[in-house]
């Protein structure tokens, strides 16, 4: 009987090697990629149900293709040979002449995927106990062991090859700069006397003449090119000294030529391109295949960053690591156009990001995008200032009962205000380099004409909107009658129809500019005031606006009955806690009630496609839309955005299965 300790042992030994076999692929990740995907296939397969699964790739026709296409002897999406207990990976790494995508594909035990797949591609045994087959184009590589399948692809980037000495280097033939119709000189006779001709008469004598022309082709037949070009170009060159000959050449070899093209050229500009192509695509055929095996077998991999493994295994579908999300700005900004154009350098563009993370979260009947992005200190430094703020707890007496949905943003005004030189002078100043002088010229101007604590007093930086209930209104509008002779005169009329109502309230420890600008407003008979209810509308017919204030918090809605249940302390507050617990956690939330959309279009009176119908009534069954900004945490800012899908199945994916099974036809 083995011992306690030896069984202890064995145990360790064993799940270690467990570990060690699902996490080999990441070490396949090599430490130069700057995008790592992970896709937990684990919890997709758990979460999505294998029966609707197959019920939906049989009802969109995949198993069917791939018996017919691909010889494939495929019926259900167990038959794969993936393996789906480990994560795949997929990587991408860049250089300045072209980059890579790598994708790590664990296969399940016996798996015959060169059978299945990759037999037409002439599969020959490499080092390492691999398979590999190269792609028809050449672009694309693959290599599979017994438990793996690992596939590089990629392109060049056209902007390496655009430099001259490259572009001599690999042998392209660059066009070379030709003179189109418009660059080519008119001949102007500069001892011409221009100013003692009547340019109007020379003008109108060439109009009498093409007119006599044309009216003459009614009663016989005429060379249309000669005889009007000789009636008109003896009149056109005594204009400012123009010679018509070399102008009506040019003006002919544009029409004739398609915009400077003609067959000729044209078939030349493509036989170029097709050579040029054909060089840059056995370039990098050739850079792949002299990479492929440092990729395959990489000396150095990624598992260093801990972040790309850090996730919830149970419910996250897919996990994205960026390792330089200003590299991606700066590779997505066209910056040698915006240097040539502008001045700018966008190679020192630097807002301070870091690492960024992307999660794509099942939770139950919710799916989340999760995203963080790391700052460097100096950014971390202004960003911490900026959303250390409180939020007025007044707002929670003050949430409408029902409302379509709410918007909340809190940032410290003071610290926002403070920043902005700072941020200006980090982030555009090295971009800039000519106009440095004025960028620090103009944050400085910034600093002296901005009195942040006053500003800050005026408007703290908390503010909540709520969009209420749709409202009834009647509106004025300009409508035009015709009589039987088609003179039209304007009418007025009205209309009854549906408007959101909100309101909007934020904290303001100094009222004396909005008191007095409302003040101004009543004098000019634009705004008027009850009992410290101020009323604004810009005439009689306009919707109005009312501004309420009491204590600290200023309120504006366009809802009368609500703004005075306010001034009058009977206002009817939700009891709804989760709405204040997003309020007063989060530096900024955008929600919104979907289950309340199809009644409001319904009184809107917005028409539905008929087809359409059966989406906008089940809206009513699903919960709400978010945006959420966390704010600050250590040196990372992150939110998230979240969809909350009717409860009527096992959760949010299982959810969208079932629609693509009713709503799909079959294929």
């Amino acid at each position: 009987m083995m011992s306690p300790k030896k069984c202890l042992i064995a145990l360790f030994a064993l799940s270690t090697a467990a570990l060690a076999h699902g996490q080999d692929l990441l070490h396949r990740v090599p430490t130069q990629a700057d995008l790592v995907a992970v896709v937990n296939s684990q919890a997709i397969v758990r979460h999505s149900s294998l029966e609707k699964l197959n019920a939906v790739l049989t009802q969109l026709g995949a198993f069917d293709a791939l018996q017919t296409q691909h010889a494939l002897d495929i019926h259900k999406f167990e038959d794969f040979d993936l393996a789906y207990d480990r994560h795949t990976y997929i990587y991408k790494t860049d250089t300045d002449s072209s980059y890579y995508l790598g994708i790590l594909i664990p296969l399940k035990a016996g798996h015959q995927i060169e059978q299945h797949i990759f037999a037409d591609l002439s599969p020959e045994h490499v080092a390492g106990g691999f398979r590999k087959a190269i792609a028809k184009d050449g672009k694309t590589q693959l290599a599979w062991n017994d438990n793996s399948l690992f596939l590089l692809t990629g392109d060049y980037k056209s902007s390496f090859f655009q430099h001259d000495s490259i572009a001599a280097a690999y042998g392209l033939d660059l066009p070379k700069p030709t003179n189109d119709w418009y660059d080519m000189p008119y001949a102007v006779d500069s001892t011409a006397a221009v100013d003692n001709i009547d340019i109007a008469t020379a003008w109108d004598e060439a109009a009498d003449s093409a007119y006599a022309v044309v009216e003459g082709m009614n009663d016989e037949a005429i060379d249309f090119d000669a005889e009007l070009y000789d009636s008109i170009a003896p009149l056109l060159s005594d204009v400012a000294g123009v010679n018509v000959d070399t102008l009506s050449t040019n003006i002919e070899g544009y029409d004739l030529d398609f915009d400077g093209y003609s067959d000729e050229s044209y078939r030349a500009e493509m036989a170029r391109n097709n050579k040029n192509d054909s060089i840059r695509n056995q370039a990098f055929s050739t850079w792949i295949a002299r990479d492929f095996d440092a990729f395959l077998k990489p000396t150095t991999e990624v598992t260093r960053n801990k972040k790309i493994l850090r996730f919830d295994k149970q419910n996250t579908l897919l996990h994205i690591w960026v390792k330089d999300l200003n590299d991606v700005y700066r590779s997505a900004l066209p910056y040698e156009v915006l240097t040539m154009s502008l001045g700018f350098d966008m190679k020192n563009l630097d807002y301070g990001y870091q690492d960024a993370v992307l999660d794509f979260i099942q939770d139950k009947n919710v799916l989340k995008l999760k995203a963080s992005v790391g700052l460097d200190k100096d950014v971390q430094k202004i960003f911490r200032k900026m959303y250390k703020n409180k939020v007025n707890r007044k707002f929670a007496k003050y949430i409408p009962e029902n409302h379509l949905g709410y918007l909340s943003l809190n940032v410290n005004t003071e610290a926002y205000l403070n920043s902005l030189p700072a941020l200006f002078a980090r982030w555009y100043g090295p971009i800039m380099p000519t106009y440095s002088d004025l960028v620090r010229i103009g944050t400085t101007a910034m600093q002296i004409a901005l009195d942040e604590k006053a500003i800050a007093k005026v408007m703290k930086g908390d503010h909540v909107i709520f969009i209420n209930d749709l409202k009834k209104v009647t509106s004025t509008y300009i409508d035009y009658e015709y009589d039987e002779d088609y003179n039209y005169r304007e009418v007025s009329k009205t209309k009854e129809e549906e408007i959101p109502n909100f309101l909007w309230m934020f904290t303001s420890e100094d009222q004396r500019i909005f008191k007095q600008l409302l003040a101004f407003a009543e004098k000019e008979n634009k705004a008027s005031q009850i009992d410290g209810v101020f009323k604004i509308a810009e005439n009689e017919k306009s919707m109005p606006i009312y501004v309420f204030f009491k204590d600290n918090l200023v309120f504006v809605g366009n809802d009368q009955a609500q703004v005075m249940a306010i001034k009058e302390n009977r206002f009817s507050a939700s009891k709804d806690a989760s709405i204040k617990r997003q309020i007063f956690d989060h530096t900024m939330v955008a929600t919104v009630h979907t289950e309340k959309i199809p009644a409001v279009i319904q009184k809107m009176g917005v028409p539905i496609i008929g087809s359409w119908q059966k989406n906008v009534n089940d809206l009513s069954h699903f919960g709400d839309i978010s945006i959420r900004v966390n704010g600050l945490k250590k040196n990372r800012i992150g939110g998230e955005f979240a969809v909350a899908f009717p409860k009527e199945n096992t959760n949010a994916l299982q959810y969208l299965l079932q629609q693509i099974l009713e709503n799909v036809d079959h294929k």
